[in-house]
């Protein structure tokens, strides 16, 4: 698992979340900030300054994970920022003049629409038992009707399957230009070998650095913020558990393929799995869904805002327009008249 989960107990309160939608709540300041920070430096990234160009491909997308998460939430605080109104100057504030913070944001979008297309075998099959036998058979209705909605050409814009592998160039970089015998590909496996060593210790480092995160929502102040915080991590750590559960087993059927060859190297598949690899508990299926809702409100949301900020502009530049136009009609009158006087003169 990529986050953890609260377990069962008498404590435990179930939230109707339609009645509880996420937004504004009036938790802010620093204690507010103070959490986003102990996500992004002291669980997650430990490069100094966040140095995206310095970090390797994982991490610079464990980042826009992160970062695309944060401004969705700022976005849906921006839409019920005033009386369930929404605050176009907040969003610009917080989002819309930060193209980094929205093209992240369409980036976790993409992340969970790859996310449900691949878990479509395991959704399809799940049954649902809640104790309620109409609101179970409602809910596989919805499910299925999602479901049956055609994967978007997106999809292609992203390719997870190349996170946490080894690489050509890093087992080629010591490689010598011509290979003269097998101690030749003896290194060339010790090489792989490390690397793919070093993938899976950054593999761990990640999981457990993501996992933190469901430590550090814990100690948020606001109830609704804590809750839907942590439903929308729980939903963000059940796509990568289905995004990343193949790499594991592919990574160590390499392994083991590369120990195996003597005296060549071969092409190396994959074995075929009949069934998938993850499973996918109801609370994991609900922080999915209720995610990926989100994130679609959210760039659903960009268009609107980008709307009222032309309309803004136009309302500020409406009275100088009209300015310009009496200053060019008065202009144009003296011109008229002045005009006029000369040619009487000179008559």
């Amino acid at each position: 698992m990529w986050t953890l989960q609260d377990n069962d107990s008498p404590t435990i309160a179930y939230v109707d979340l339609l009645v509880n939608p996420e937004g504004y709540t009036g938790y802010t300041g620093p204690t507010a900030w103070r959490i986003w920070e102990s996500i992004y430096d002291e669980n997650c990234f430990p490069i100094t300054g966040k140095d995206v160009e310095g970090m390797c491909a994982e991490q610079r997308v464990f980042f826009r994970l992160i970062s695309g998460l944060q401004s969705s939430i700022n976005t849906h605080i921006a839409l019920t920022r005033h009386d369930g109104k929404p605050s176009l100057q907040l969003w610009l504030e917080r989002v819309g003049t930060h193209p980094d913070r929205l093209e992240n944001m369409y980036f976790v979008y993409l992340f969970l629409v790859r996310a449900l297309a691949k878990a479509r075998p395991v959704l399809a099959a799940m049954k649902f038992d809640t104790g309620n036998t109409a609101a179970d058979q409602n809910t596989r209705q919805l499910l299925d009707r999602l479901l049956a909605v055609p994967s978007p050409d997106i999809l292609s814009a992203f390719d997870e399957s190349q996170l946490f592998k080894v690489s050509k160039e890093e087992v080629m970089k010591t490689c010598p230009d011509v290979i003269s015998d097998l101690s030749d590909l003896a290194k060339l496996q010790e090489q792989f070998m490390a690397q793919n060593a070093q993938k899976q210790e950054m593999r761990e480092q990640l999981r457990g650095a993501f996992r933190n995160v469901s430590r550090v929502l814990d100690c948020v102040g606001c109830d609704k913020c804590r809750l839907w915080g942590k439903i929308q991590f729980l939903g963000l750590g059940t796509a990568m558990k289905v995004l990343f559960a193949d790499s594991d087993d592919v990574i160590a059927d390499t392994a083991l393929a590369m120990r195996s060859t003597n005296s060549a190297v071969g092409r190396i598949a994959p074995q075929a799995k009949s069934e998938p690899a993850f499973q996918l508990s109801q609370n994991e299926v609900v922080a999915l869904v209720n995610t990926l809702h989100r994130l679609s409100i959210s760039v659903q949301a960009v268009e609107q805002f980008k709307q009222s900020e032309v309309r803004e502009a136009v309302s500020a530049a409406a009275p100088l327009v009209i300015v310009g136009v009496v200053l060019a009609v008065v202009l144009v009158t003296l011109g008229c008249v002045s005009l006029k006087s000369r040619r009487a003169k000179v008559e």
